[in-house]
């Protein structure tokens, strides 16, 4: 082989090493990571719609926790087992921007061997399904909170690489499915400065045989719509405008801790029943039915517009229904 030759065989080589060691370097893990840094852990652009979620509290689990069903513009219900219950839209918000806010930070591992120790394995990772319309689903895997305590170890399913993140995604993931659950009872265009009138007629236990009943027997009403005065029905003596307006605020705020399986016909002998009507200034009529229920210490409701049955906490519902004594006063 002549010495051209030679040259130019060497030079052929050095150019393929060259070029071999510039895209080792170039397309290196690390190397990608780094120009990854930043970029979204998932591609769910604004303009796709997410019909449904499903959130495992383990990633081996068989089945949801929860499972959070699109209605409408901001409108979810929560799956539980054959029956469908509200869901709170601002959760439901909130996760879904929180997903869609992860950004890639350090890339921890690409070995499945360490996946365990960052909360990633099978039974210590929260797992989220996004069902997509028109798309494939995506599954995110969330671990353990790192030390810095405002990152979490997060990877998505198919993905080998773990990253950390800026996120309290997993905080929700972890939550039960009553977090879900929007457990207020009156309807939200109800606030406190909206009730005309309250009246409040009968008895309920607030806890198990012996203790004490909350009971009323009385109409409470503004002198007008627009007025800050309260007067009761047949009562002369002058009522506290900041207790009344108190318990017209704590009404319509007023949640469950729960939603009841079963429903208030199945109230525990003798628990008693309370009737709580509340007039809007509109002339809206919302009326509840409250009875104790067959577990100990529980109380339930149901109102006349919708058909579920929440479980109040006792103690709850006594700082909302005033007795009448507790009304009056300047």
């Amino acid at each position: 082989m002549s010495f051209p030759a030679r040259l130019a065989l060497v030079c052929a080589a050095l150019v393929i090493l060259v070029t071999a060691f510039v895209l080792g370097i170039v397309y290196s893990p690390q190397c990608v990571a780094q120009r990854s840094a930043g970029a979204p852990l998932v591609s769910l652009p604004s303009s796709v719609q997410i019909l449904s979620v499903d959130i495992f509290m383990r990633a081996s689990d068989p089945a949801p926790i929860a499972t959070l069903n699109r209605k409408g513009p901001n409108q979810w219900d929560v799956v539980a087992g054959s029956l469908s219950y509200p869901a709170s839209g601002e959760r439901v918000a909130a996760l879904l921007q929180g997903v869609r806010d992860m950004r890639r930070g350090n890339l921890v591992t690409r070995d499945p061997g360490k996946l365990d120790s960052l909360g990633l394995g099978d039974d210590t990772a929260h797992r989220v399904v996004l069902h997509l319309e028109g798309s494939a689903d995506m599954t995110l895997l969330v671990g353990k909170r790192a030390a810095s305590g405002d990152e979490e170890y997060v990877k998505a399913q198919g993905d080998p690489s773990a990253w950390l993140t800026r996120s309290t995604v997993g905080i929700l993931l972890g939550q039960d499915r009553s977090y879900w659950y929007d457990l207020r009872v009156l309807p939200e265009d109800i606030q406190g400065n909206t009730i005309f009138g309250i009246a409040v007629a009968g008895s309920v236990r607030l806890g198990t045989s012996g203790e004490r009943m909350l009971s009323g027997s009385y109409t409470l009403s503004r002198r007008s719509a627009q007025s800050s005065e309260w007067v009761l029905q047949g009562q002369k003596a002058a009522v506290s405008p900041l207790a009344a307006a108190t318990m017209a605020d704590r009404l319509a705020q007023l949640e469950g801790i729960d939603f009841a399986q079963s429903a208030i016909g199945d109230a525990a002998p003798d628990s008693g029943l309370l009737r709580v009507t509340i007039i809007a200034i509109n002339g809206d009529r919302y009326i509840v039915r409250i009875t104790g229920g067959a577990e100990p210490g529980k109380i339930l409701l149901t109102t006349s517009w919708s058909p579920w049955t929440y479980v109040l906490d006792p103690a709850t519902l006594a700082r909302t229904v005033f007795a009448e004594s507790a009304l009056l006063g300047q």
